[in-house]
């Protein structure tokens, strides 16, 4: 199906994205999977690296799947935790928030 004809989602992010959080991190991007999904991070305030690879987990289904996945308004230490694990932002679709 091409992508423009998907149902399109948005998750938010919670504050924290604990190792508690990445089994229901991921149980979340597997209910929504098929889907154009857009990724809230804007209240990020901690991130785990089993959350960011659940994160780019799904980034890579989205790609097999075809459908778009954007991560928008990513907060400062959402970047950081990415950056901090060595994933460059551009391997993720990263948009900003219309001011």
């Amino acid at each position: 199906m091409p992508s423009s004809q998907r149902l399109a989602q948005t998750l938010q992010l919670p504050e924290i994205l604990d190792l508690s959080y990445a089994a229901p991190l991921a149980e979340s991007f597997l209910a929504l999977r098929g889907m154009n999904l857009t990724v809230g991070a804007a209240g990020v305030q901690r991130v785990s690296a089993q959350c960011v690879q659940v994160i780019l987990s799904a980034v890579s289904t989205w790609r097999i799947d075809e459908a778009e996945f954007s991560i928008i308004d990513p907060s400062p230490e959402f970047r950081d935790a990415l950056s901090l694990l060595g994933v460059g932002l551009a391997e993720i679709s990263i948009e900003e928030a219309m001011q």
